[in-house]
């Protein structure tokens, strides 16, 4: 809900807004408080903006509630993800943290240091825990994800795979009967399809650059590139990165066989006039609402220069972690960590998933009946899935948002 004060719109009375003002920036105390007379009050501050995404975590949350009587589950949106960072960020100096958020891996090893955080950790080595064989059921890779010095201090949970998203019927017209596994392929595809004459006369081109870090990244990363040497000090002064950034810029602007564009990229991808684009796997939901029907989309594996060894490319994976704040009452962070448990379950990590186009972080949500029949009727989520064995994340350390940035 937005308050408005210009005049002339409605609008609270200026004491009732704010009080209003207040209560939000003060929802941590107001919750502690209210144990005192009630259920305990586990606010869990997200950014899940899709109304879709919202939904589901407010059902996961009303679920755990109507079963866990002296606890209650506040999902609390704070915006994009870089408002949630402002706002954990002054909610920790101010001392006043909710119980529960979602967090990158650089806004971790901030909270970490300064010993903000109660490490996951604590909680699998006591009685409430995760069992060996429960924790092997989470891929590797993510909980690697989430290690600091060796032990567990935030579990994974929307993670998503950047893959190459492409309109098949664009690339059969242009002569391509398969997806490009290299960046010629890519390069001489989205050629040809820039080639193509729509039937309304509009312009066809065959990719879209999204104007973002991840455009290169994805690319680099495709090539084994990595940002930080094992020091952490930056290996982008390297001939690949060179490489990377001039391939895209060729294609561009010497080739015109691509355009950047800051817009959401399913959106333009679904007018039918684009060949190709590189993007997050979230963006499945999206692709199948935006193109609905028109054309048959697919989804591949980001391409790697020609006679780059496939098992050394690498593949750019974002999405959140979840952490608990150490500044609450024990049974505050014990119910945090039932709650989150209680989503990590098989059955909701699936119903996550496949909501939301972000892929498993269990193995065992892969075996739900549920889930195998959405995999036979989405094919290309399946691909995102693939792509966990490549999974490589961004730079842990807290200057990397800083430099993410710039």
């Amino acid at each position: 809900m937005s308050i408005s004060t210009r005049s002339g719109s409605a609008s609270l009375p200026r004491i009732a807004f704010l009080v209003a003002v207040l209560g939000a920036v003060s929802c941590s105390d107001a919750s502690k408080r209210e144990t005192d007379t009630g259920p305990l009050l586990i606010d869990f501050w997200h950014a899940m903006g899709a109304p879709e995404h919202q939904v589901l975590l407010h059902e996961f949350a009303e679920e755990y509630n109507a079963t866990h009587a002296g606890v209650r589950i506040e999902p609390v949106f704070q915006g994009v993800y870089p408002n949630l960072y402002q706002k954990l960020i002054a909610s920790v100096t101010s001392g006043n943290p909710p119980v529960m958020a979602q967090m990158y891996e650089s806004w971790t090893t901030r909270l970490y240091n300064r010993d903000r955080l109660d490490a996951v950790q604590n909680h699998l080595d006591g009685p409430g825990g995760l069992t060996e064989q429960e924790l092997s059921d989470f891929y590797p890779a993510f909980l690697e994800d989430n290690r600091w010095n060796g032990q567990l201090v935030t579990m994974p949970f929307s993670k998503s795979a950047y893959v190459l998203h492409y309109n098949a019927d664009l690339l059969r017209r242009a002569g391509f009967t398969e997806a490009p596994g290299s960046w010629e392929e890519m390069r001489q595809a989205a050629l040809a399809v820039s080639q193509l004459q729509s039937e309304t006369g509009r312009e066809i081109r065959g990719m879209l650059v999204r104007s973002q870090l991840e455009s290169f990244a994805t690319l680099y990363f495709s090539a084994g590139g990595r940002f930080l040497d094992s020091n952490l000090e930056p290996r982008m002064n390297s001939p690949l990165s060179l490489r990377t950034l001039s391939f895209l810029a060729d294609l561009i602007h010497r080739d015109r066989a691509a355009f950047a564009d800051t817009n959401y990229p399913a959106g333009t991808f679904g007018t039918g006039l684009v060949g190709m684009y590189i993007y997050s796997s979230a963006a499945f939901p999206f692709n199948d609402r935006f193109v609905a029907g028109k054309f048959e989309w697919r989804a591949a594996p980001v391409p790697s220069p020609q006679g780059f060894p496939s098992e050394k490319r690498r593949t750019l994976f974002q999405g959140t972690n979840i952490g608990i704040f150490k500044n609450h009452p024990r049974e505050m962070r014990d119910a945090a960590w039932d709650f989150l448990k209680f989503i990590l379950e098989p059955e909701r990590v699936a119903a996550w998933s496949m909501q939301t186009g972000y892929v498993p972080v269990r193995r065992s949500a892969l075996d739900r009946p549920e889930m195998r029949d959405y995999l036979r009727d989405h094919p290309n989520f399946a691909v995102a899935i693939g792509e966990i064995e490549h999974a490589a994340f961004e730079p842990k350390p807290d200057f990397w948002e800083t430099w993410r940035t710039d």
